[in-house]
């Protein structure tokens, strides 16, 4: 990945490696949340795995304008105050505060779909 000025390889070190990927990691983290979670699948493949889909108050797909003030928030959120975030977060039983600050809800749907069954 590294050459010098006599085109020989370089050596390239751990730190710059783990610099470049979160320079590009997490602004494409951030990308895909944005466009996966107000898409129709309504998740990153994580939350996709687990069966939880981001909704608004009225259970309703995040309009794009929506998900991008919930991705500013969770940035925001977390840049801040990352290691009082995560202390915090862990009371807050799944409403998080990047989703209480732009008002958006993850939900289990696939334990509403079974809630809903069983209620029919």
């Amino acid at each position: 990945m590294v050459a010098d000025f006599n085109g020989t390889g370089g050596d390239i070190s751990l730190e710059s490696f783990m610099g470049v990927f979160l320079i590009l990691a997490a602004p494409a983290y951030l990308l895909m949340a944005l466009v996966m979670e107000a898409g129709p699948g309504q998740a990153t493949p994580g939350k996709r795995m687990l069966g939880l889909r981001v909704t608004s108050l009225e259970f309703e797909r995040l309009s794009f304008p929506h998900n991008l003030w919930r991705v500013m928030a969770f940035v925001v959120v977390n840049a801040l105050t990352s290691k009082v975030v995560i202390l915090v977060n862990l009371f807050l039983k799944g409403n998080l505060l990047h989703d209480r600050v732009s008002r958006s809800y993850v939900i289990n749907w696939a334990r509403s779909q079974r809630e809903q069954k069983d209620e029919q």
